[in-house]
């Protein structure tokens, strides 16, 4: 029983749906024009279809195949919405009163293009405004003519639908594009809740890549639908930002260039308010940015443009941490290029943290950047190596006009430098700072400040200083003061520097001046005075003055400088500290030789020294010298000198440098040089020492060492004549012959410096008695070779033949006895060993 009743009622329903399909065909054949100028009456747009036929896909419907709702002429000519079919779902009791009322329009994979066009104007709100209209003009009418349908829509779907959004109002058009887009409202009525749900591919992901869930409240009529109030949670995941910035031109501009973002970001929000005037919360952004492949930012916060007239008054709130980052990025955003100098820059990750708080015009910004594993470096004066502290934790406010600086802090090693102030905007773009610090301890900071790297720190250092920038001529005055206590800088290799440097250096504008500071170099107390003219050039000027300067430290030897004073100017190039100055000294000793009036003009950097007058009276008579000390990286020294002596006395010098023989030298001294040599310490320089020059010996005496005497005595046949020598009247060739050493008039030779002697090729010793010229060697041991010739003088030569008849000696063109010799020996016990060719002894 029961079997036969269910197929009685399941064949009634066929029956019934059967007649109502046939039913509503014939009406659709009838009435299909009127149809269609209802349906496009209520959009208020022409529009097209193939063929309107029944659907029964999701519930009993029309379905109109390859739709096409054309375009409003002020926006475009191409159609609004094209569809590959709609279908209507309709409400079923109506359909019993002889009724077609549509309840949902179902659109397959359509092609929608929303425009604004250059007006500002939105091709959906004219819709909109044409829906109303054309429903107003459905409610005021009485009576309806023939049959046609009823819109009382409560749920639109787009299935696989494509969206292109085109904004002509901007300067450079913007254009987007949705593919994939399935789109569910639901709850469409006056007064109703409309439920939304989205899904779309946006921006070309290849996936459904945005999704948008919620409800909207319609306001009624009179209203835009960018005033409806909504609550909507937005996910996008992930959004491509070089298709956004494509697709959005004002991006690209603002944003690209310092955002550098090479990977997909992930964007989740709630929207509530309305799309005129949107709250924004739950914000959630990532991505990576700033160059990274990898997500390095995390941004959360609040963004409310519901209480202000313009974006720019929006109300921001959210945190943010970028990690890691790196300084070239940062250096490519706005504002920091203000605030980061140029010479600045880094190898290695930043972190940087921090909290917004305000709106656009007028925003809160606490950050801090940790830059504690990455190298940092400001031009060649700094380099902070990784794992050495270094951070900025900065809050200001960022405003149109200007950014304001509230009390901030730079830690640096064990320094925190505390800072505030203002940076006016456009075209203004003066600056003014605040940068103090509390007494900072400087050891270790020679391996942060690299000028400094070879010496070790110590001491304490404190400054207070007001910096301005002139908006002007864009250059920095400073005020302020900046104090040192107990300043020590040691060498590392030798242990010499500075220590207990005590001073105060105030900075007026562009210049810095220190006075009243002393200091201690060795066991030597000076006092210093410098000035700093313009502070955009690393030159400062400076006065040292001593009482008494020791240079045991510096030479090795107990040298000093009474009186001292020296000025010059100090300098930074290529990251190198070098110096070059005057120097003056009343009196002092210099390698233990005593001097008065020492003046001298050099030039130092770590490359070596060099001077380009050196001037004092010491041995009784002038030196001066110009030259250069060079050194190689590798510690190699290059010495270049041209010296010269003006009557020094010998016995003095002889005494100072050569104390056995300070007895046996006298004379006044004259030489010119020219000097070079290298070698890896002063020792091995001293060896290789090559070079040439003159010297001159006037008024001198060899003391001990008579060559005249030691030449003749050897002569064939005066052997044995001493004792009728001294039985004869004393002549003047005896008395030559019996000095106990030689005196000159005049001795001079250019000679040759080879490594460990000096060479000569034509020395002359002159008197009115005699002449000797030769030529060799004597070196630094005091050993000799020379091939010398002996020429005695006319006169003399004719008392000799004249003393000495029994000797047959040759003589030369000018009537002269000459005889060669050789010196050998070292000083002083040389002995000449002369030859006597043509000599023989007449018998008696």
């Amino acid at each position: 029983m029961k079997r036969r009743t269910f197929a009685i009622i399941l064949s009634s329903c066929a029956l019934f749906t059967t007649l109502l399909v046939l039913s509503l065909n014939a009406i659709l054949d009838k009435n299909r024009e009127r149809f269609q100028e209802e349906i496009q009456s209520a959009l208020g747009r022409p529009l097209t279809f193939e063929r309107l036929g029944l659907s029964l896909w999701d519930g009993l419907g029309l379905a109109a195949k390859n739709l096409r709702v054309a375009e409003d002429a002020r926006f475009a000519a191409t159609p609004f919405i094209q569809t590959k079919e709609l279908r209507m779902v309709l409400r079923w009791l109506p359909l019993f009163l002889g009724e077609i009322k549509i309840k949902t329009l179902i659109f397959d994979e359509p092609e929608i293009q929303i425009i604004r066009n250059e007006a500002g104007d939105l091709n959906i709100s004219a819709l909109a405004d044409s829906e109303n209209g054309a429903q107003g003009g459905s409610s005021g009418r009485k009576e309806k003519k023939g049959f046609a349908p009823e819109l009382l829509i409560s749920a639109i779907r787009i299935e696989k639908g494509k969206a292109d959004y085109i904004d002509r109002s901007v300067k450079e058009p913007i254009e987007i594009t949705i593919r994939n887009l399935d789109l569910e409202l639901r709850g469409l009525s006056a007064k109703g809740t409309i439920r939304l749900k989205l899904l779309a591919d946006l921006l070309g992901s290849q996936a459904q890549n945005m999704r948008v869930e919620g409800r909207i409240w319609p306001s009624g009529r009179g209203k835009a639908w960018t005033q409806y109030p909504m609550d909507l949670q937005i996910r996008v995941d992930p959004l491509l930002f070089p298709q956004l910035t494509r697709a959005i031109p004002l991006l690209r501009e603002s944003a690209s260039p310092y955002l550098d973002i090479r990977g997909p970001l992930t964007v989740k929000t709630r929207l509530r308010g309305t799309i005129e005037r949107p709250r924004l919360s739950d914000l959630l952004l990532t991505g990576p940015f700033f160059g990274s492949t990898q997500t390095n930012l995390k941004a959360t916060g609040e963004l409310d443009f519901s209480q202000g007239q313009s974006w720019t008054e929006a109300s921001i709130k959210g945190d943010f941490l970028a990690d890691p980052a790196s300084l070239q990025h940062l250096k490519k955003i706005p504002f920091l290029q203000e605030l980061l100098p140029g010479p600045l820059s880094s190898d290695g990750p930043l972190s940087i943290t921090g909290e917004l708080q305000g709106s656009l015009a007028d925003l809160k910004v606490h950050t801090r950047i940790k830059a504690d594993e990455s190298e940092v470096r400001y031009g060649e004066w700094l380099k902070k190596a990784k794992g050495v502290p270094a951070s900025v934790e900065l809050k200001m406010v960022w405003q149109k006009e200007r950014t304001i600086f509230e009390p901030s802090a730079l830690t640096l090693h064990n320094l925190k430098l505390q800072f505030s102030g203002r940076m006016e905007g456009a075209p203004e773009r003066a600056l003014a700072l605040r940068l103090r610090t509390e007494k900072t301890d400087l050891t270790g900071w020679e391996k942060i400040l690299s000028p400094l790297s070879s010496y070790d720190l110590g001491g304490k250092v404190q400054f207070d200083l007001w910096l301005q920038r002139s908006p002007q001529d864009q250059r920095h005055d400073i005020q302020g003061q900046l104090d040192f206590s107990e300043v020590e800088a040691r060498d590392k290799k030798s242990g010499y520097g500075i220590e207990r440097f005590s001073g105060r250096v105030a900075f007026r504008g562009k210049e810095a001046t220190m006075e009243g500071s002393s200091l201690r170099l060795g066991s030597s107390d000076l006092s210093l005075e410098a000035s700093v003219p313009d502070l955009s050039q690393p030159l400062m000027r400076y006065t040292l003055r001593s009482a008494r300067l020791n240079l045991a430290e510096l030479t090795g030897t107990p040298d000093e400088m009474k009186a001292f004073l020296g000025t010059g100017e100090i300098e930074v190039e290529e990251g190198a500290v070098t110096a070059r100055g005057n120097l003056l000294s009343l009196e002092g000793t210099v390698q233990q030789i005593p001097y008065r009036n020492l003046r001298a003009e050099a030039a130092w950097s770590p490359k070596g020294l060099r001077f380009e007058q050196l001037w004092l009276q010491a041995l009784g008579g002038n030196l001066q010298a110009a030259g250069a000390l060079e050194i190689a990286p590798d510690g190699a020294r290059r010495l270049s000198l041209e010296a010269r002596l003006d009557s020094v006395d010998l016995k003095t010098l002889a005494a100072q440098k050569f104390p056995d023989l300070k007895e046996q030298i006298e004379g006044r001294l004259y030489l010119k040089a020219r000097l070079r040599g290298e070698g890896k310490d002063g020792s091995s320089l001293r060896e290789n020492l090559q070079g040439e020059g003159e010297v001159r010996i006037r008024n001198g005496s060899l003391k001990g060492l008579n060559l005249v005497q030691g030449v003749l005595s050897q002569a064939p046949g005066l052997r044995d004549n001493s004792d009728r020598r001294s039985s004869r009247q004393p002549s003047s060739s005896s008395t030559l012959l019996v000095r106990p050493g030689t005196s000159f008039d005049l001795l001079k030779a250019a000679f040759t410096l080879e490594p460990g002697r000096l060479r000569s090729q034509n020395l002359t010793l002159t008197t009115p008695d005699y002449s000797i010229y030769g030529e060799g060697w004597i070196g630094w041991d005091r050993s000799m070779n020379w091939d010398a010739r002996l020429v005695i003088s006319p006169e003399l030569t004719r008392d000799l033949i004249q003393e000495w008849k029994n000797i047959r000696t040759p003589l030369d063109p000018k009537g002269r006895i000459a005889i060669p010799f050789r010196l050998e020996g070292t000083l002083p016990r040389v002995q000449p060993k002369p030859e006597f060719k043509g000599w023989a002894e007449v018998p008696q």
